[in-house]
């Protein structure tokens, strides 16, 4: 059985997860999958399991992107 208040319940946790950008971020993510989905994983970086971008972003953290001195 469910709470008389069950309804207000769920509109106030939607508007604070909305408040929050939490479906902005789902829709994100998913439109992110989707375009990978397309992509079929081409843009990955030769003999990594990961995506180019993030391996340049792992690279810049360890100060080993072209124009960054050595840490």
């Amino acid at each position: 059985m469910r709470p008389p208040n069950g309804p207000a319940l769920d509109f106030s946790i939607n508007t604070a997860q909305d408040l929050q950008g939490y479906f902005s971020f789902i829709e994100a993510a998913f439109a992110d999958y989707l375009v990978m989905m397309q992509a079929r994983g081409t843009d990955r970086a030769e003999g990594m399991r990961r995506l180019a971008g993030v391996d340049l972003a792992i690279k810049g953290t360890r100060g080993e992107r072209a124009g960054q001195t050595p840490a």
